[in-house]
């Protein structure tokens, strides 16, 4: 295998070619404690420019496509980096090419790592970079890591692309030898690459030895929250009950909280029976609201039912009732009326309260017109807070299907209470409309109080418009409307 020197002609060139990389846009990046992981690598292409469809398109049936992937696959070993490039790069099928650019990155990297770096500079999607370059690093970075961070922070402008290959490397090295890779990273890197890429390596590190890696992060001057809970959810992958005992036990407040959190997530990944009874037990009383959210969010991904069980055993006060409503909205998505059913078994008032107000919130985006119909059922004390948050989530998704509804329903406190909520969201764009819609509301109080404040968003948008606006229809009002918007008008911003 042949490297570039650092330095060197062919580096250099290297160097200069590959502006290719600047203003890499990001495909989805997931950011978990630390670690990026590229997205849905089914991004659209423009097919044409690399296919002859002229035989009457793609094949149907795909199995023959994996039965020539597989061959092609086995023969990249036994030709140039170049040929399996353009092997890869002619491929039509996303999952396919990505695999094949991979390999050829791979196969590259194991014949002439000089060669596969300049190569690499014909590729222009950023998928294809990433799908390559990360071939060719894994490769590279197992033999040389030095040498591929050195080219990652040279040869590649900032971006999705030096970042996603600083990180594969700086997590492998953080296997092998942490130590160096710090070094490396505290000498190269600074600002949030330097924090990721510390993370990325400590995350390797734990993988082999969580509890040096443990130790060096506690007694270190590296606070970094991320770093904390990639330790922690890293460990806690092979020793929950370990990981756990030294997340809580953290002196560093932000840190704690971090790796607690992360513990708690990845254990109830595992087991949420063992994980809620240990979790809640060792956690700081001022982290047992978030642990008991936290269990409930994830264990009621699952099993909302054995979820709706534990949160029953929590001890009465804002710990259960917050955990409880976030099991409503987590269930609610799952199946409604399923979630509906347990709210009615409820029988703490303030429990049961929090639990409709979240169905009502999360029903409300979904299938608004059955969750006002369901509220509207229920005792009022309990249905305002509720039809409240069920309105917000109608007016945010479905603007216009609320007005129609608001327009042929009857005018009660119900219909008051959409125009107040379909007002508040379009005031975000339009104050005249949002204003418009507010002087149908039949509570004078609220009526009032919704038009003056939108006139006062009218006012600091455009001072001119509002004040023609407020005088040509002043005298169409009612009289304790007129005197309030008179009121406004005399108000100078700043000042009560």
């Amino acid at each position: 295998m042949k490297f570039p020197a650092n330095g060197s002609f062919l580096a250099n060139c290297i160097l200069v070619g590959s502006s290719f990389a600047a203003g890499i846009v990001s495909s989805v990046v997931a950011f978990e404690f630390g670690w990026l992981e590229l997205g849905d690598r089914k991004d659209k292409r423009d097919l044409d420019t690399r296919v002859d469809y002229s035989d009457g398109g793609p094949p149907a049936d795909l199995s023959l496509r994996e039965t020539r992937f597989s061959r092609e696959a086995d023969e990249q070993s036994n030709v140039s980096p170049q040929t399996n490039l353009q092997l890869a790069l002619s491929e039509w099928d996303p999952a396919l090419r990505s695999e094949l650019l991979h390999r050829a990155g791979r196969e590259g990297a194991r014949q002439d790592v000089a060669v596969a770096l300049t190569i690499g500079l014909e590729l222009k999607r950023t998928q294809d970079q990433l799908d390559y370059y990360r071939g060719l690093y894994a490769i590279w970075s197992d033999v040389d890591p030095q040498s591929a961070l050195d080219y990652a922070k040279r040869g590649f402008h900032p971006g999705m692309l030096q970042t996603e290959l600083i990180s594969l490397v700086m997590n492998k090295w953080g296997f092998e030898n942490p130590q160096k890779a710090l070094v490396w990273a505290k000498s190269n890197l600074s600002g949030p690459l330097l924090e990721q890429s510390v993370t990325d390596m400590m995350i390797g590190w734990t993988r082999r030895n969580p509890k040096s890696a443990s130790s060096w992060i506690t007694n270190s001057d590296f606070r970094s929250q991320p770093a904390f809970a990639a330790v922690a959810t890293t460990w806690a992958e092979q020793n929950p009950e370990a990981a756990a005992f030294w997340a809580t036990q953290i002196d560093f407040r932000s840190g704690r909280r971090g790796a607690t959190l992360a513990v708690t997530a990845e254990w109830t990944r595992q087991d949420p029976e063992v994980a809620s009874e240990q979790m809640l037990e060792l956690a700081a009383e001022d982290q047992t609201s978030d642990i008991a959210t936290l269990i409930a969010d994830i264990w009621g991904t699952s099993d909302p039912e054995a979820a709706a069980l534990w949160v029953a055993t929590l001890p009465e006060g804002p710990m259960r009732d917050q955990a409880a409503g976030t099991l409503a909205s987590v269930w609610a998505t799952r199946d409604i009326y399923s979630a509906v059913a347990w709210s009615e078994t409820i029988s703490d008032l303030s429990m049961r309260s929090r639990v409709i107000n979240h169905l009502g919130t999360t029903w409300g985006g979904l299938e608004p017109e059955s969750a006002v119909t369901w509220l509207s059922q229920l005792d009022p004390d309990l249905a305002l807070p509720a039809m409240e948050g069920a309105f917000n989530s109608w007016a945010a998704v479905g603007p216009d299907s609320m007005r129609d509804w608001i327009e042929s329903s009857e005018i009660t406190f119900i219909s008051d209470q959409a125009r107040r909520s379909l007002a508040d969201v379009l005031s975000q764009d339009n104050a005249f409309e949002a204003i418009e819609i507010s002087l149908g509301i039949t509570d004078a109080k609220l009526r009032n109080d919704s038009v003056a404040r939108y006139f006062r968003y009218m006012r600091k948008t455009d001072e001119a418009s509002a004040q023609e606006w407020a005088s040509e229809i002043l005298p169409h009002l009612p009289e304790d409307l007129q005197q309030r918007i008179q009121l406004e008008q005399r108000k100078t911003f700043g000042r009560p």
